[in-house]
């Protein structure tokens, strides 16, 4: 959200645009969207629910976004974004980061959780559910494309990521409620 935000302050259009697989868990979105307004007060998100990605993407460079990201990876999102010259991250699309619209995008690390699913097979114990944010490291974000990121963007990221670590930053979302700055196409 940060990256995004700070991209739609450069362009001076607080036009976001978000695709969300299901409108029944809103957490990747409001954690999106709370980043963003961080570095650009007057951000507004608006999201598409659903898995058609081009479609949602046409939806959302038709209202005026600037940056698309999204919470699941599908190849469409980068092709109709590179091919309307719109910038976009989310997930799984560090593989599109040879793109010339490509700005970054969040990671799951799922080490710790192989490990602890070995050691409870060996132990023969339930093994525990995959759980984590950012703090733990069971998330992460990919190289930012400083091609394309807005002046000051690491250093914005870096300072967040700090914040997080000393716990003086932490961020509670809902699953089922969009914060204030997000609408959801229905």
């Amino acid at each position: 959200g940060i990256v995004a935000g700070m991209k739609a302050a450069e362009l001076n259009v607080p036009k976001l645009g978000y695709l969300v697989k299901s409108d029944a868990d809103l957490s990747n979105l409001n954690a999106f969207a709370s980043g963003a307004k961080s570095v650009y007060a007057d951000v507004k998100v608006s999201a598409v629910a659903g898995t058609d990605a081009a479609a949602g993407v046409a939806a959302l460079v038709k209202e005026g976004a600037v940056v698309i990201a999204s919470d699941y990876e599908d190849e469409a999102i980068a092709t109709a974004c590179t091919d309307a010259k719109i910038f976009f991250c989310g997930f799984g699309s560090e593989t599109y980061k040879d793109a010339e619209t490509f700005l970054c995008a969040p990671a799951y690390n799922f080490t710790q959780f192989y490990i602890d699913a070995i050691k409870a097979i060996v132990d023969d114990v339930e093994p525990a559910p995959f759980e984590g944010g950012y703090a733990t490291g069971a998330t992460y974000l990919s190289d930012i494309n400083e091609n394309n990121a807005a002046k000051g963007t690491q250093e914005a990221v870096n300072k967040a990521a700090e914040a997080i670590a000393d716990g003086s930053l932490g961020l509670t979302v809902a699953v089922d409620t969009p914060v204030e700055n997000v609408t959801i196409a229905k």
